[in-house]
């Protein structure tokens, strides 16, 4: 997930007929990324590359006369991930509307799916995908376009499904004091795999921790997978350090894993840095994030 850029606009429609709030949300990132044998994979001419990323968040909200909370969102992504490919741009996507009341949310459109819980922390200014291997649930084809989440106390009940691709997913998590938990399950239709998460998080002062687990069940005939990851943090005054990895039981496969530094400048900027081993490759990041 990305930092923020915040710059808000207010917008008030005459003669009493609507009110709203439009909020411009996004986050901004660049810097370089180091991956080992990059040239030999023929990604780029060089193993260090210049990178940089913006994301913009455009979401409008409002309330009608008897509570009912509504809202409609839509992103703006752009990034060059190196001077030798060509720059991306998605342009306008993600779009989601929403309705809310009492509790109950009911969002129409690129919603993802609800089985993705809690994940481990990332090392790096853009991250260094050390938790690759718990990331299955978020990387599957399991799509949705209709969410509905029911929130009470301290739970959150939501479900999904793909009105077209017929995947659904569901989710529960709740929080503890300083512990959090979830458990979610997700089902790729099309491919006939289902996906089983279970994570947790605990905030002891200065100091953050996070699990994940993930049962990967394939059709008949491709082996059954188990993942985790695991995650530690320490803040200390503007400096955060992270470690994380993840691995998962398949036959050759190899562990993710980096340590990185984060020091906060003020004012929405950071630096951010990290190393690491990702596909039995060395990898590492150096770089500012911000946000405004």
């Amino acid at each position: 997930m990305k930092n923020i850029l915040f710059a808000t606009t207010a917008l008030v429609a005459t003669a009493g007929i609507a009110s709203a709030d439009i909020t411009v949300t996004g986050s901004a990132n660049v810097g370089l990324k180091y991956s080992e044998d990059r040239t030999a994979n023929g990604d780029s001419n060089d193993d260090v590359i210049v990178h940089n990323e913006i994301d913009f968040n455009i979401v409008a909200t409002g309330e009608s006369d008897n509570g009912i909370t509504f809202g409609a969102s839509v992103d703006l992504d752009a990034s060059e991930a190196d001077q030798d490919d060509a720059q991306s741009g998605s342009g306008a996507n993600d779009p989601e509307v929403y309705f809310s009341m009492n509790g109950l949310t009911v969002t129409v459109g690129a919603v993802g799916n609800a089985g993705v819980v809690l994940n481990t922390a990332e090392v790096g200014f853009d991250g260094l995908n050390t938790n690759s291997h718990v990331d299955a649930v978020d990387d599957s084809s399991v799509d949705g376009d209709v969410h509905v989440s029911y929130a009470f106390g301290d739970y959150t009940v939501a479900a999904s499904i793909g009105s077209d691709s017929e995947d659904t997913a569901f989710s529960v998590s709740g929080s503890t004091g300083a512990l959090t938990y979830a458990v979610g399950f997700a089902s790729d239709d099309s491919a006939n795999i289902d996906y089983t998460s279970f994570g947790a998080g605990y905030t002891m002062g200065a100091y953050n921790f996070q699990a994940l687990m993930v049962n990967i069940d394939n059709p008949a005939g491709t082996a059954d997978k188990d993942t985790f990851g695991l995650s530690a943090a320490y803040t200390m005054d503007a400096m955060t350090f992270t470690v994380a990895m993840s691995d998962s039981d398949a036959a050759g496969s190899d562990a993710s894993y980096g340590i990185g530094a984060s020091y906060d400048l003020g004012g929405g900027l950071a630096l951010k840095g990290g190393f690491g081993s990702v596909g039995d490759k060395s990898v590492a990041d150096l770089g500012l994030t911000m946000s405004f």
